[in-house]
């Protein structure tokens, strides 16, 4: 509080100076401090953090400058957490003017891209964009007012958290883990919040891959230190993740011992059901599918078809509203899951297969091709041995092994 008294004093006096590009710079700068403590605060769901931002772009947009860079990051978060992707491109088409003044400004340029076409569902040109981003931050380094970022989460150790993600998504497990690994230095290098903020993010989306790829063990792991960090801190919104995770897992263990108990599934549906509507409600939309995929599955197990289609359609309904498409093959997936007759359950994984195809989403086209297999057999075996091919021999994990045991 008192920091802020501190900054709002300041402010007054910036704006009290004749009107000049040294005054706007100067309120830009004390705007991003008053919405760095905002977020800090109360975390993407900021109002206020929000106003101080879109102040710093009226004030900045016309000459593209560092600052420019700067605010844009800190709206960056803001708006890609509350799936708000159209004012995310109207922010890239802005930063495209930065694109080439420097290698920073390019890797960060590419970065932002990466970001952008991950959540759109474009997994190869998101590789493209978030590798050459990371490898231009290799050889460039971060310029000093770029260490700051006006937002607790810092969007280097994002880059790599979202770099694993994609990776393990196009079948490179392998290559997720390395990506994984620099978080941790990464966040040692930063001061309070953003060292604990950041890394709870980037566990939180390792433990997305651990799940996705049927690693419950390690994901449990992930889980409960993000959720421990966030207890010890006070981290208000790292609470509410963490304690979504947790459910999240426990349903999904559930699921994993083929359970279809109605009555024993009930807690599990009370609790996915209160997590989704929780992240609706808050309006942070970003991550909100893998929570709905986990429902629609809780869903299906009790032998509730209808209820499973409907919450799928709403999931899928969200996903064209907001352009957030990650989870839209899977969606799929689910939908086909809900048909009772072969051949409408056939169609749909096929519009399953061929959308995970067209995203270059690995994972889930390998999951769609061997429910297919499981449900046609013989007829299925090109397709399934497709997706398999594009897999390195050398990687492992339970899901995958299990697609490559029905080949056997």
């Amino acid at each position: 509080m008192e920091s802020r008294n501190h900054l709002g004093r300041a402010l007054e006096i910036a704006q009290m100076l004749p009107p000049s590009r040294v005054r706007d710079l100067r309120e830009v700068n004390i705007r991003l401090e008053r919405g760095f403590l905002a977020t800090a605060a109360t975390g993407f769901t900021s109002t206020e953090a929000a106003a101080e931002f879109e102040r710093c772009l009226q004030l900045v947009s016309e000459q593209p400058s560092a600052e420019m860079h700067a605010t844009f990051s800190a709206l960056w978060g803001y708006f890609t957490a509350r799936g708000q992707l159209d004012r995310v491109e109207t922010m890239i088409e802005a930063l495209r003017q930065l694109e080439g003044g420097s290698e920073w400004t390019t890797a960060s340029y590419n970065a932002t891209v990466g970001f952008f076409a991950m959540f759109h569902g474009q997994f190869d040109a998101a590789r493209e964009a978030l590798e050459e981003a990371v490898a231009g931050i290799d050889r460039a380094g971060i310029p000093e007012l770029e260490q700051r970022w006006y937002t607790p989460s810092d969007r280097i150790s994002g880059l790599y958290a979202e770099l694993g993600f994609v990776r393990f998504m196009q079948g490179d497990l392998a290559g997720a883990e390395p990506a994984f690994a620099r978080i941790e230095s990464r966040c040692e290098t930063l001061a309070f919040p953003g060292n604990a903020v950041s890394l709870c993010y980037g566990r939180s989306r390792e433990g997305t891959v651990r799940v996705e790829a049927g690693q419950l063990g390690p994901a449990v792991e992930l889980i409960e230190d993000v959720a421990t960090r966030a207890e010890q801190l006070g981290l208000g919104e790292w609470m509410m993740v963490s304690a979504s995770n947790r459910a999240s897992l426990a349903a999904r263990a559930a699921l994993a011992t083929g359970e279809t108990d109605r009555a024993t599934l009930q807690p599990h549906i009370r609790n996915m059901t209160a997590v989704v509507d929780g992240w609706r409600a808050a309006e942070l939309l970003a991550y909100l599918s893998s929570y709905e995929c986990v429902l629609v599955r809780l869903h299906m197990a009790a032998g509730d078809l209808p209820k499973a289609r409907e919450c799928t359609l709403r999931a899928l309904e969200l996903a064209e509203e907001t352009g957030i498409v990650t989870y839209k093959a899977e969606l799929l997936r689910l939908l086909a899951h809900t048909h009772t007759d072969p051949r409408s359950r056939h169609a749909g994984l096929c519009a399953a297969v061929e959308l995970a195809h067209k995203q270059g989403a690995v994972v889930f086209e390998m999951r769609s091709a061997a429910d297919i297999f499981e449900l046609i057999g013989a007829p299925g075996r090109p397709m399934l041995t497709n997706v398999l091919s594009r897999i390195p021999a050398d990687q492992d994990w339970p899901e995958l092994a299990r697609a490559r045991a029905l080949l056997v």
